[in-house]
């Protein structure tokens, strides 16, 4: 479950790759909550993801509206295939409404 982010002058990026579950929750609740204190819009790559249960689902949710709220964008990519894809659908969540939330950036 390796969790990065990177920052530059523009963008934060969060990377995920792995099992992303309850067991990395925290980690990830707190990449995405020093992202959102940077200012920045952000993007969250899910391209490595073998594993995404409900609860990695939810952060990533609520994250998006509150950037939102803020003015700001997130891009969520790589939630189209594979264990992303699985969760979204398990969840009863249409993928187009996830993307309704989750704005897209040109690195996308």
């Amino acid at each position: 479950m390796p969790l990065s982010l990177e920052q530059n002058d523009e963008l934060c990026e969060i990377r995920l790759e792995g099992a992303v579950n309850i067991a990395c929750a925290q980690e990830l609740k707190r990449l995405l909550l020093d992202a959102l204190a940077s200012g920045l819009d952000t993007r969250v790559a899910l391209d490595g993801v073998t594993e995404f249960d409900a609860c990695a689902l939810q952060l990533l949710i609520a994250a998006s509206r509150k950037w939102r709220q803020d003015g700001r964008r997130l891009a969520i990519a790589g939630c189209g295939a594979g264990a992303v894809a699985e969760s979204i659908a398990r969840a009863g969540i249409e993928r187009l409404e996830l993307e309704a939330v989750a704005e897209t950036l040109n690195e996308e």
